[in-house]
């Protein structure tokens, strides 16, 4: 049986998540824009595969609580210190070649 979604709750519970973080410091970890992130809280947008991925990575919770309110929410509780950092550009131009 399938089940449906309500984006609604998706987005409240994703705000639980969030706070007490601005939306645009979540973004900002998350990897999306600000506008992004408020669409899916208000429930106007569905999150996107790419976003619940790295939402779950984040928090540590779990997707069908996410989701369908079921199961652990199990929340990390320092969410900054899991940010997942770009490697150091090599020094190179756009081209990758030594000038």
């Amino acid at each position: 049986m399938k089940q449906r979604v309500n984006l609604k709750k998706i987005g409240g519970r994703i705000k639980q998540l969030r706070l007490p973080q601005t939306q645009t410091e979540f973004a900002q970890l998350i990897g999306c824009d600000q506008g992004y992130v408020s669409q899916v809280e208000r429930g106007s947008t569905k999150p996107s595969l790419w976003f619940l991925n790295r939402l779950v990575q984040i928090t540590k919770c779990s997707l069908d609580w996410i989701v369908y309110g079921k199961g652990k929410k199990s929340v990390r509780r320092n969410v900054k210190t899991n940010r997942q950092r770009r490697p150091p550009r090599s020094g190179r131009g756009k081209r990758g070649r030594r000038r």
